[in-house]
């Protein structure tokens, strides 16, 4: 084997290298666009939660004030209780306790603990879920 040959077999190598890294790089920024993706989902989803929960916050001292309608906070109890007693909702509420004001912080303790023992007993936690009594 040539000086020559060695010089085309190392091109030649050198370009199967150079390919294989290519593919690799473009497996990786695909993984990474889905992994931005789902980063980006989940802080829109986070950041919609919180608007949400200062949403009930200020529904809950309006009506605690005579401020706000009553009805409409008994409504959100209902939406607070199903979301709140689920796992990621659970999980958001023990994150970002402390954004949340001290009273209403008491309230949706009570709405938590009055779905989660409602939740073994299925027409129990309907008449909870629901708003309507037996």
């Amino acid at each position: 084997m040539s000086i020559s040959d060695l010089g085309s077999l190392g091109e030649f190598i050198g370009s199967i290298a150079v390919l294989v890294t290519l593919i690799y790089v473009a497996l990786q920024i695909r993984y990474n666009t889905h992994a931005t993706r789902a980063a980006s989902h989940h802080a829109i989803t986070d950041a919609l939660m919180r608007t949400d929960m200062h949403v009930c916050d200020t529904m809950y001292y309006q009506a605690q004030v005579g401020a706000g309608d009553d009805g409409l906070w008994q409504a959100e109890q209902r939406y607070l209780g199903t979301i709140l007693t689920s796992r990621g909702g659970g999980q958001w509420l023990r994150e970002n306790s402390l954004s949340i004001s001290a009273g209403f912080g008491s309230a949706i303790k009570e709405i938590v603990q009055r779905y989660q023992a409602a939740e073994s007993d299925l027409p129990g936690r309907l008449e909870v879920r629901y708003g309507v009594s037996p």
